[in-house]
């Protein structure tokens, strides 16, 4: 997901004080599509002058002000401890149920997620709902703000109930307060597209996506691009791949204009539309443009160290699907070292990158490779996701694909029903249709 970090103004210390624009407002763009804004839901501080003028205020100012500068540098484990003593300023100040402390636990929870300390990350942005629902009520602005981040934690948890329930909220309480024509409308309008789309509802995720455009094409904002990127995603779930070329094309146009040839958000746009082409079975255009996409992330510097990764895994894919075995599994080889680099030897990413290599020496007929590569695959899944996520349902189902192939059907039958029990309980469509197939196979 990409996200987008959007202050709002706030009135910290309740009452009639007056509110201005964060004077240390700013965006950033983080590697993947579809997007998510992730709001600091009002941390931005009052103008001195609406304030007591003294030391401690202004210390919890300078540590917000400089831990946000150094998240839209990157750099969230540097910014963390400076928020965490923010927000003791803030409550040795203030007190424990004052708006300044949420404003602090608001942005020390968006910093943890960033860093996927994700159950600190609820507990604090829980703690922040709760003060600003009893300091401002359930229907205010920074109450929206923090639902906006839940629900973006709990879509990075796979949680997507409780994802849909929180946006949904943010979105209604803001529509209520602002009317349909505020950015805040696109970006709540965006994250639950997303959400929506994970759910496969896809109806409802088309019709938040255009919501989002219509507004951000009113207003000329620069986050159409993120709305045409999300809709691509979606058109190309929903196998409308000539429609997700031409969303993928539109945001590529736009951050062309915006950004220049040489910015990492080009690579990642490319890289997206070398996607829909691979899935068009455009062969050799998915090819020319994921080589476009790496020299470029290459030559800038990505981001995001698992941007390369991502797209050397995908053209290792490619290859694949044009028999070009030994290329497939040399890419495949080098995303795999990459992400291990990138992210540790134990998370989802590489379970997915062993998959496509297990996949591969399948299509080679090399039982032993593909036997063990699935299996790292689902160890790791297992030990980073838990036994009920869908990510590691997919790998049982590869596994037990592999040895239904070669007469190992005991083995083959649990996985397929271990598997199944996953996805009967999951909220997509999409994976119960999986679980009939696979229970008729």
């Amino acid at each position: 997901m990409r996200h987008r970090l959007r202050a709002q103004s706030a009135s910290a210390g309740g009452g009639n004080q007056a509110a201005v624009s964060c004077p240390f407002s700013s965006t950033f763009r983080a590697a993947a599509r579809p997007g998510v804004w992730v709001r600091a839901a009002g941390w931005c501080a009052l103008i001195a002058a609406c304030l007591p003028a003294h030391a401690q205020f202004d210390r919890w100012y300078q540590l917000s002000e400089q831990a946000v500068q150094l998240k839209n540098q990157g750099k969230e484990a540097e910014a963390l401890p400076l928020e965490q003593q923010a927000a003791q300023v803030a409550q040795s100040t203030w007190g424990p149920d004052d708006a300044h402390v949420g404003l602090s636990l608001n942005l020390e929870g968006m910093l943890e997620m960033d860093l996927e300390k994700f159950s600190d990350a609820e507990t604090h942005l829980q703690r922040a709902l709760e003060i600003f629902t009893r300091a401002e009520g359930a229907t205010s602005r920074n109450t929206a703000g923090v639902l906006n981040n839940l629900g973006v934690l709990y879509g990075n948890l796979a949680n997507y109930p409780e994802a849909e329930k929180a946006l949904a909220q943010a979105l209604a309480i803001e529509e209520k307060l602002l009317g349909e024509n505020d950015p805040a409308i696109a970006t709540d309008s965006n994250n639950l597209a997303l959400i929506d789309m994970k759910e496969d509802k896809y109806a409802e995720a088309e019709a938040l996506y255009k919501k989002a455009i219509a507004i951000d094409q009113r207003l000329g904002r620069s986050d159409l691009s993120i709305d045409l990127g999300g809709l691509g995603t979606l058109y190309e779930q929903m196998a409308r791949y000539a429609d997700a070329e031409l969303a993928f094309n539109q945001a590529l146009t736009l951050d062309l204009k915006a950004l220049g040839p040489n910015h990492p958000q080009i690579g990642i746009d490319l890289y997206h539309l070398a996607q829909a082409y691979q899935f068009e079975g455009k062969f050799a255009d998915a090819e020319q443009t994921y080589g476009k996409a790496m020299v470029i992330e290459q030559k800038t510097g990505a981001q995001d160290p698992a941007t390369i990764s991502s797209i050397e895994s995908d053209m290792g894919d490619l290859f694949r699907a044009e028999g070009k075995y030994p290329a497939a599994e040399s890419m495949l080889l080098q995303a795999l070292k990459s992400r291990v680099q990138a992210l540790g030897p134990n998370h989802p990413d590489v379970a997915s990158d062993l998959s496509g290599l297990g996949l591969l020496y399948e299509y080679e007929f090399r039982y032993s490779d593909a036997e063990r590569a699935f299996q790292q695959a689902l160890s790791i899944d297992m030990k980073s996701l838990g036994q009920q996520n869908l990510q590691t349902a997919k790998a049982m189902v590869d596994l037990a694909n592999l040895y239904g192939t070669h007469g190992e059907s005991g083995a083959s039958e649990q996985l397929f029903y271990n598997a199944i029990q996953i996805f009967l309980k999951s909220p997509g469509q999409v994976e119960k249709r999986v679980a009939s197939v696979v229970f008729q196979g």
